[in-house]
């Protein structure tokens, strides 16, 4: 056997080593996944993750960001030993009120986990304390039975009236994903030292029910407004925030429902600052 024999064989053999060497460090990298949800009453005041390491390796420094607005007084409870900490990120009243649709995508605050064992999981629940946002948890949790109800009666007539394939169309999975919409709190990226992910919280089936539901909603709202001039009306629910001036309030509209505002002028905030406070609302009010 010549020497290009023997060269062949030594780096084949090399080229093997190194493959074994790359997977046995890749092996022992951490693989972190997280996923949020909601709790069994759906109450939108509070919100719990969860944390995977599914790697054979440590993980640490994991960012986990939220979107949108920082509610008042929001608490982090999980077990001490982890160490993990709110980092708050609020965002101007300007920036809230004049670009709703953007500011949802701007990181209001991140829960930061130090380090995560690995084969393991880390537990965690978000909630806002603060009073008036309990009150306003309250109020949705009222408002969405009649909601719940109006979309189902949409969606009976749709199928009653023959006029689209909404048989197949499962509406607790569009009300499951309204009821993720109405949380006060939006997971968005998780980052760790192998990149940037989505948290995991709207299933696919949820995307896919709110992207037909908008199409046919658009569609036949006009041809059913009927339907969507409910006989109650409530008082928007009033949600305390946290921003770069400090608090201030957000009216919620709620959608397919009338609501109205109950706005008070503090008398002595005007004589003290030569203005009073008020709201700016946000999400859509179908009178």
């Amino acid at each position: 056997m010549g020497p290009d024999f023997w060269i062949g064989l030594g780096v084949g053999i090399l080229g093997i080593c190194v493959t074994i060497v790359i997977f046995i460090y890749q092996e022992r990298e951490p693989r972190i996944s997280v996923e949020c949800e909601l709790d069994k009453d759906a109450n939108p005041s509070v919100i719990h993750c969860t944390v995977h390491n599914s790697g054979r390796g440590e993980g640490k420094d994991i960012y986990l960001g939220f979107n949108g607005i920082l509610p008042a007084q929001t608490m982090l409870f999980s077990n001490p030993e982890y160490g993990i900490e709110i980092h708050e990120t609020p965002h101007k009243i300007s920036v809230l009120s004049d670009y709703p649709n953007s500011s949802k995508i701007l990181v209001a605050f991140s829960v930061f986990i130090p380090r995560i064992s690995k084969k393991s999981r880390i537990d965690f629940e978000i909630k806002t304390m603060h009073p008036q946002n309990i009150r306003a948890s309250k109020q949705i949790v009222i408002i969405r039975k009649d909601i719940e109800n109006i979309i189902r009666n949409f969606y009976q007539r749709l199928y009653e009236t023959g006029r689209t394939s909404a048989i197949t169309f499962d509406v607790s999975t569009l009300i499951s994903a309204r009821h993720k919409e109405e949380n006060f709190f939006h997971p968005g990226t998780f980052s760790y030292k192998s990149g940037k992910f989505p948290i995991t919280f709207f299933t696919d089936d949820e995307k896919i029910s709110n992207a037909i539901h908008s199409d046919l909603y658009a569609k036949y709202k006009a041809r059913d407004i009927d339907l969507f001039k409910s006989s109650s009306s409530y008082e928007a629910p009033l949600l305390r925030i946290t921003t770069v001036e400090g608090e201030a309030n957000v009216t919620i509209f709620p959608p397919y429902v009338s609501s109205y505002v109950i706005a008070q002028a503090n008398l002595s905030e005007i004589k003290e600052k030569g203005y009073a406070e008020f709201s700016f609302g946000t999400g859509a009010h179908n009178a």
